[in-house]
């Protein structure tokens, strides 16, 4: 049976350190990245995780349905499936007039745009932004003289506009569709900054600003006695706040064993019921799934929860149902 798919965007509230454990370069703690780009990422067992501890909270016996069962003798395995998060728009200081920037780069929207045609995302009604992104370029000549309305400072660099070519404008404006179309209300600031505060900067710069414009804090460890350990010294990395990523779920039909205890069985019953007789199950986990997160709307992704970091807005948008 073809999976339902879920399209999800995490607005980082505060700075997110989702980690890749410590390492021996310059900073001890860095954030996951992609391999080949070197581009942040979130893995999916990591949001899985921390999906899984919300949702546990609710209804444990559907938690064990979706995201698999922990009891050795009557186990099941998981029926969602969650891709890597990967990044969409980074926000960069701007030494002019703006606050910030969300800057993304070709490479980015492309992506964007195949993996939604991958998943086969469906959506109505998408409209037009008609957002006024023009297309920058690092200005490798600070002497050369241009108009200063045609010159955009992100952290202390120069980019000289350029217009952005139709293909390009096209994805970036279904990209910013699928996002605005559930950003609530009370995110109205963020919307409308959004649809005017977007930068396409080429790949090679975009790389740039994601390796040296995160957040990296300097932390002391201390000891039992509440004094500070000699060498306790660290560096940990961020995603600065207001990052947004995005990635795919899809629940498939749940594999019941028979040996399983019958509580599972009428859990999926008493779901089935609650939403809609006719849809099949696969279908009724994801409307849970879904009125959860509608009903949570934050979570917390990544480390030092303690100490506020990780607190992510869930917007999402649902594929068609017959």
């Amino acid at each position: 049976m073809q999976s339902k798919f879920l399209h999800l965007f995490y607005i980082a509230r505060t700075p997110i350190h989702v980690g890749s454990g410590s390492e021996l370069g310059i900073v001890d703690m860095p954030i996951q990245r992609e391999k080949v780009t070197n581009f942040p990422k979130f893995e999916a067992s990591g949001i899985k995780g921390c999906f899984r501890d919300v949702f546990s909270k609710q209804n444990k016996h559907l938690t064990n349905i979706v995201f698999g069962s922990d009891d050795e003798v009557n186990s099941n395995s998981s029926c969602m499936n969650i891709i890597d998060a990967k990044i969409l728009f980074f926000p960069v200081k701007s030494a002019g007039t703006e606050l910030f920037y969300w800057i993304t780069c070709p490479f980015i929207l492309e992506r964007f745009y195949s993996e939604m045609a991958m998943y086969k995302i469906d959506y109505e009604d998408i409209e037009d932004t008609h957002n006024d992104c023009a297309y920058y370029s690092f200005e490798k000549n600070n002497r050369e003289e241009s108009k200063k309305e045609d010159i955009i400072l992100l952290e202390e660099y120069k980019f000289k506009l350029h217009r952005l070519n139709l293909k390009s404008n096209e994805v970036l404006n279904y990209a910013l569709s699928t996002l605005l179309k559930n950003i609530p209300e009370n995110t109205l600031y963020i919307s409308e900054k959004l649809k005017s505060n977007i930068i396409v900067i080429s790949d090679e710069a975009f790389k740039f600003f994601v390796e040296m414009s995160t957040e990296v804090n300097t932390r002391i460890r201390i000891g039992d006695k509440g004094i500070v350990e000699n060498g306790a010294l660290f560096t940990i990395e961020y995603l600065p706040a207001e990052t947004i990523m995005y990635n795919f779920i899809s629940v498939k039909e749940p594999i019941v064993k028979e040996k399983e205890k019958e509580y599972i069985k009428q859990s999926l019953k008493e779901l089935q019921y609650k939403y809609n007789e006719n849809h099949n199950i696969s279908d009724n986990l994801m409307i849970y799934f879904e009125k959860e997160l509608e009903n949570r709307k934050y979570v917390q992704l990544g480390g030092d929860k303690t100490l506020g970091k990780g607190i992510t807005r869930i917007v999402f948008n649902s594929t068609k149902r017959g």
